[in-house]
């Protein structure tokens, strides 16, 4: 088993590939992908994709067919949580504080961005202001990328981990790998244990990037924080659809969480702030391994 790991996104990246060894051209070829990425769709870049596209007056303005991709899933899962996943969402990131610095600077006023987007064909279509954030689908897709082109190296045994949202296939031997779930409110701690396999696991957490009582997962229609979650944590064959789908239902009405599921192909377990917990029928007992939550 080798493993190495380097910041990105910011958070830390890990990969591991169950192979006798990791050639250092090769590592050096995964860590310029993450950060090429980065480079094209950061919001907190005036010249990447995304920069752009948010300072564009344009009504209309040509993507690229990585963006696409993300922002259709943006576009599906806005509809089915009746507008609570919203990717036109930075201008209200920013307005808590969540800047490149995170420097959390104090909020004189709650904006929110009142336009809308639309997609056709390789053409994102604006109406009003529109201000875009990958932050919900974006890690996801780059998980999924790494693994694609670790798997086009040679090492098709792998594991990667981007912050704690995972990509596994299988080892070597052909088991699962062995996933500690994050206690919710206790970082240090897991509260389970899951065993993945040619699938990904993700969780969204009000415990990650959070200032005093704000955290980074805002409802669009109240304009806060939600708070009727701790956390949520998704199982699915793809790390695109867990990272989004974790976000969707945090987020979300609890009469989504279903459809939600239902569209991504995914498994859920929510976590709520008295430490009880709901899971979607297919995650529980073959799955994973809880632990206490007290």
């Amino acid at each position: 088993m080798v493993e190495f790991s380097f910041p990105a996104l910011g958070t830390v990246w890990w990969i591991m590939v169950d192979h006798l060894g990791f050639d250092e051209t090769d590592k050096r070829k995964v860590i310029n992908f993450v950060a090429d990425f980065e480079a094209r769709y950061s919001r907190f870049l005036s010249d990447s994709e995304i920069g752009k596209i948010n300072r564009s007056k344009k009504e209309k303005v040509g993507v690229s067919a990585d963006l696409k991709k993300m922002l259709e899933l943006g576009e599906t899962l806005q509809v089915v949580t009746e507008g609570r996943f919203n990717l036109n969402i930075n201008r209200l990131l920013l307005s808590y504080g969540y800047d490149k610095e995170y420097s959390f600077a104090k909020r004189a006023i709650i904006h929110a961005t009142e336009g809308s987007f639309s997609l056709s064909g390789d053409t994102l279509i604006k109406k009003g202001e529109v201000e875009l954030d990958l932050g919900g689908v974006g890690k996801g897709y780059l998980i999924d990328r790494v693994s694609k082109l670790l798997t086009g190296l040679g090492y098709k045994f792998h594991l990667v981990d981007g912050g704690g949202d995972i990509y596994a296939t299988t080892k070597a031997d052909g088991h699962p790998w062995k996933i500690a779930l994050e206690h919710p409110i206790n970082k240090d701690e897991g509260f389970g244990v899951v065993e993945i396999k040619n699938e990904s696991v993700a969780t969204s957490s009000s415990n990650k990037r959070r200032a005093g009582k704000f955290h980074h997962l805002l409802n669009p229609e109240t304009k806060r924080p939600e708070e009727s979650i701790l956390s949520v944590t998704t199982l699915a064959k793809k790390a695109f659809l867990a990272d989004a789908g974790a976000t969707a239902i945090f987020v979300s009405d609890k009469k989504n969480w279903q459809r939600i599921a239902q569209v991504l192909g995914l498994y859920y377990l929510v976590v709520f702030p008295d430490l009880s917990y709901e899971a979607s029928a297919s995650f529980g007992l073959d799955t994973v391994t809880m632990l206490s939550l007290g």
